[in-house]
């Protein structure tokens, strides 16, 4: 495997740091993870491409290790984050993989900007920002968590809530700690790591 080149970028009020894969004469793609707030480089996605295009990870604001003290969140904020990689990089056209999150605002982009998309791949995509769509797929999330919990766990993971939204970050990272745990539970894979 090739090593990267690593990148911190200002967009807007965030610093966003990334890796590039390089590969001359290949088209590039761009990885947008899950989350929103849960770090992921996409190792096999970008390790199944990464022998025939350039590829370029990065952490959405506020994940990884971005700074961003003060920054926004909005989806203007994201879909602006991917065209200050592709003008750091001078792409005109690029192709966009989207995993959950990541999957609905590549929509977004592409939406806004389809002449720069020269292909566009949704796996899990989250599945719409419509208040009644969202509110059902938060619903079943939700469902889903408690369902998974023990009841301290549970308890502890609303606990972590309320404290993320009085402005907690650690506590946020405690709750997705859990939301991933829960997520793999009987499929023997190891518990995440405590955040730091």
């Amino acid at each position: 495997m090739q090593i990267p080149d690593e990148f911190n970028l200002l967009s807007g009020n965030a610093i966003l740091s990334g890796k590039l894969y390089p590969k001359e004469n290949a088209d590039t793609v761009i990885l947008l993870h899950g989350g929103p707030g849960v770090p992921d480089e996409m190792t096999e996605v970008r390790e199944a491409l990464a022998g025939r295009m350039q590829v370029i990870t990065f952490y959405q604001r506020g994940t990884g290790n971005n700074s961003c003290r003060g920054c926004s969140f909005s989806i203007p904020d994201y879909i602006g984050d991917i065209n200050h990689i592709a003008g750091h990089f001078r792409l005109k056209r690029f192709h966009l993989f989207g995993h959950s999150w990541g999957g609905l605002y590549a929509q977004l982009y592409a939406h806004d900007f389809p002449g720069r998309i020269a292909s566009l791949f949704l796996c899990s995509p989250a599945s719409g920002t419509g208040k009644k769509i969202w509110g059902l797929t938060e619903k079943e999330i939700l469902d889903y968590n408690r369902n998974r919990s023990t009841n301290i766990e549970w308890m502890i993971m609303g606990l972590n809530s309320l404290l993320g939204w009085l402005g907690s970050n650690n506590a946020y990272r405690r709750l997705y700690r859990q939301v991933i745990i829960n997520y793999h539970k009987g499929y023997h894979v190891e518990p995440p790591g405590p955040e730091k």
